[in-house]
């Protein structure tokens, strides 16, 4: 029928009606709208004293400059809680000012836990050389400047963070853990990124996450996201692509 109607319908008929049909639909009302996504969805966590805490004390980093990203820091929150009922350490590899690991911090209750570590590692001054070069584009000159006086100065207020300076894959192993229940990685650049996977991959405990911030947040990310792919295919690990343009694996 729908055919029948497509050869027998004049095309200013069809205009109209697309027309008639377009204008008459409800203009939808975002319950979020930013980094890079917009929903009608229930976002009823943003209202949540908890996160708002956890998310505030991120913010207080000032690694959030550009613009507000509360479903990306929710998700690692989620991820953070999830691997916070495993044995095992926490790992952040990419840290920049430590918006991420200072809301985690925040969210959980380190202080219960005296024996388990957040190692951070980051260069705290931007991309080696050999990293700059092929890097996401639109970081490459991002990051420049020397953070390290001013992040250790702000996280010596959470005894279980363990900040690692230098590059990655050569600080991997100055990470005394031999389990490891939650990884973030976030650096920018397909190299580190892969080698921290497949440093830390048999050190995760089974049900461990791993959070891939910019995994397909766009297509400047997309030689990261294929190095992943190419990692992850052969061991028949599988990739969660979130809107946010986050990926989640969970291990097994």
């Amino acid at each position: 029928m729908k055919d029948l109607l497509r050869r027998v319908m004049p095309s200013s008929l069809k205009k109209w009606v697309k027309k008639q049909v377009l204008h008459n639909q409800p203009t939808p009302t975002w319950t979020y709208a930013e980094d890079g996504m917009c929903t009608m969805h229930i976002a009823d966590f943003l209202e949540d004293k908890h996160f708002q805490k956890a998310y505030a004390a991120g913010k207080a980093t000032g690694a959030w400059p550009e613009g507000d990203l509360h479903w990306r820091v929710y998700t690692a929150l989620w991820a953070a809680r999830q691997a916070w009922l495993l044995q095992g350490d926490f790992v952040e590899c990419g840290v920049h000012l430590g918006g991420l690991a200072a809301a985690i911090l925040t969210d959980l209750p380190w202080s219960k836990s005296p024996k388990r570590s957040f190692y951070l590692l980051d260069t705290f001054a931007g991309f080696p050389q050999e990293h700059r070069v092929v890097a996401a584009e639109v970081h490459r000159d991002d990051y420049r400047d020397d953070v390290w006086k001013p992040v250790q100065a702000h996280f010596k207020r959470y005894p279980s963070a363990k900040l690692i300076k230098g590059a990655i894959p050569q600080t991997l192993s100055l990470v005394n853990s031999t389990k490891v229940a939650y990884l973030s990685i976030d650096m920018n650049c397909a190299e580190p990124e892969v080698a921290a996977l497949e440093y830390f991959w048999p050190r995760l405990v089974t049900g461990g996450v791993v959070l891939l911030d910019d995994y397909a947040f766009a297509e400047s990310y997309r030689r990261q996201k294929d190095a992943i792919d190419k990692w992850a295919a052969p061991l028949g690990i599988p990739i969660l692509s979130l809107p946010t343009g986050q990926g989640l694996i969970i291990r097994t």
